[in-house]
């Protein structure tokens, strides 16, 4: 006896293999978003290092106290490009600039060029970073390189020992 046997698949195992496949990308999804997420936060760290290392640098061979490049007053914050965070707690009224016009070109005692920054751009979930500068006149507040973090709201004081919420960043005093 001979027994007729289809080729194809059954609705029942097409329905199984979904449930597998959805199963799967459950799964996979999570480590796929704490990675970039992990890789965002790198990049944010790297910028933060860079521009740290850049404005020791503009004091040690420039000037101790940056100072804004039109009219001299000493800094009190820098922001780099990009949407400016929420909440910035650098923002006191004092003079501030953009990175770029400090530490994108400088010049030496002798005069000649000091190029420190190269490019930046904003931080990876599209804000400004920021730098709380005043910590190199006033003893109470620290030095801040700073992004904001994916909520984009500086939750970092001036005056903080450590950075708050999901700022990403260093700390040069």
């Amino acid at each position: 006896m001979t027994m007729n046997r289809r080729q194809g698949v059954t609705m029942f195992e097409l329905i199984v293999l979904g449930a597998v496949l959805i199963a799967s990308g459950a799964l996979v999804v999570p480590i796929v978003t704490s990675e970039m997420s992990r890789g965002d936060r790198a990049a944010a760290q790297e910028d933060c290092r860079r521009i740290a290392v850049a404005l020791e640098l503009y004091a040690k061979e420039v000037e101790p106290a940056p100072r804004h490049p039109v009219g001299g007053k000493i800094l009190h914050w820098m922001k780099g490009p990009g949407d400016t965070p929420g909440r910035n707690a650098f923002e006191d009224g004092g003079a501030n600039c953009r990175l770029d016009q400090l530490l994108g070109a400088g010049k030496r005692d002798d005069e000649s060029p000091l190029h420190v920054l190269g490019s930046i751009g904003p931080d990876p979930w599209g804000h400004a970073y920021l730098v709380n500068t005043h910590g190199f006149t006033d003893g109470t507040e620290r030095i801040w390189v700073l992004s904001a973090g994916p909520n984009g709201i500086v939750d970092t004081k001036p005056t903080a020992v450590a950075i708050g919420g999901d700022d990403v960043g260093r700390s040069l005093r």
